[in-house]
């Protein structure tokens, strides 16, 4: 159930922009026709005041119920169960552009954008000079949009958004808009709607956009809060748990035989994602890569799989190394290249943001759940 608008609850001298009362959200789905439906809750349980004036950052692995939270939050989505309450108008940015046609001009798209976010004609003709301006589009604001660039049309995008009236703005991995000099000049508007009391709540897969804005972090796994408090706090948790990233080799519901009595190197899994290291290097995101090219969770054995590591240097390294290790559900090693091992010599890594990434053309590994 969702409610909108409430009254303003205050909190000292807070005042609660969004609160979710033990909300979570199923969906029904099946892979074949012939099978029952199951259950997928992609929320469960929920708890969670939003106060006005906060930038207020969710993050989480993909799949971690990020989008499904936002779009809740935005009253774009009904609960399955608990209760949301709005307190003024919330503003949803799932896609920047969303509506535009090509063959209408830069101006005739303003209106149509604007209508399809909930604006009326009036207010978007009373903000359409400061829309034209904050855009930097110029003359081409009356040609037609398909003679844009992909730069151009997002930062008309944004601009819409940036100049229409709501009290929560919710805004989904859209963040990267345009050039360095048009980002800086998005964040600045960011900080000004903050500013001027209104509320953000914001995901994205940029730690360092993150920890840059928000005021407090809320950490999802599977639908579920794992934490929630400080930025710092929330990164290093998040990074703790990329750290043991989990795949599926084989089958649904069809698990091998573990053997037991084995001499490979075990590791103590009540350990694992605790350890964060020095810091000088810390991962951003562990993604698995199916032979398709697109993300995934789950292979067949003997299948295709590329583990593809993003990372931020925070220092020059002298002579690092790169490794990957696979485990066994229950800490047994079973694989784990490793460049110093391999004899893969690297003189040095230069303080910035990267990536490295293993190929298997088949993995060899019994149906199970696997940590990397």
């Amino acid at each position: 159930m969702i409610t909108s608008p409430i009254r303003p609850v205050e909190n000292g001298l807070q005042i609660k922009a969004v609160e979710l009362n033990s909300v979570s959200k199923k969906y029904n789905f099946t892979k074949d026709l012939n099978a029952n439906f199951q259950d997928f809750w992609a929320l469960k349980d929920v708890f969670l005041d939003i106060y006005k004036g906060k930038i207020f950052g969710v993050i989480g692995r993909n799949g971690a119920g990020k989008t499904t939270f936002l779009n809740i939050a935005a009253g774009v989505l009904s609960p399955t169960e608990g209760k949301v309450l709005l307190n003024g108008k919330a503003l949803g940015l799932f896609n920047i552009g969303v509506g535009f046609q090509d063959e209408l001009t830069g101006r005739e798209n303003i209106f149509l954008n604007g209508a399809i976010l909930g604006a009326e004609k009036k207010d978007i003709n009373n903000r359409l000079g400061a829309i034209i301006d904050f855009s930097e589009i110029g003359d081409f604001i009356d040609m037609p949009l398909g003679s844009y660039s992909q730069g151009m049309r997002l930062r008309l995008g944004f601009s819409i958004i940036a100049n229409l009236d709501f009290d929560t703005l919710v805004i989904d991995e859209v963040l990267a808009v345009g050039d360095a000099l048009f980002q800086s000049k998005c964040y600045e508007r960011l900080m000004d709607f903050k500013r001027s009391g209104k509320t953000l709540i914001i995901t994205s897969q940029s730690m360092d956009t993150i920890e840059r804005l928000c005021d407090e972090v809320m950490l999802l796994d599977h639908g579920c809060v794992l934490f929630q408090g400080k930025p710092k706090e929330a990164i290093d948790r998040y990074r703790a748990l990329l750290n043991t990233e989990r795949f599926f080799v084989g089958p649904k519901n069809k698990q091998a035989g573990l053997i037991e009595n084995t001499k490979k190197w075990t590791d103590d899994i009540s350990n694992w994602g605790k350890e964060l290291g020095t810091k000088e290097v810390v991962i951003d995101s562990v993604e698995f890569i199916n032979r398709f090219g697109l993300k995934c969770n789950r292979i067949k054995s003997r299948g295709f799989l590329k583990i593809k590591i993003s990372f931020t240097a925070r220092n020059s390294i002298k002579e690092p190394h790169f490794g990957i290790a696979i485990f066994r559900e229950d800490g047994v090693y079973c694989y784990g290249p490793n460049t110093e091992f391999d004899g893969r010599y690297i003189p040095g890594l230069n303080p910035g943001k990267g990536d490295f990434a293993l190929t298997y053309k088949n993995v060899l590994l019994a149906p199970g759940n696997y940590r990397v």
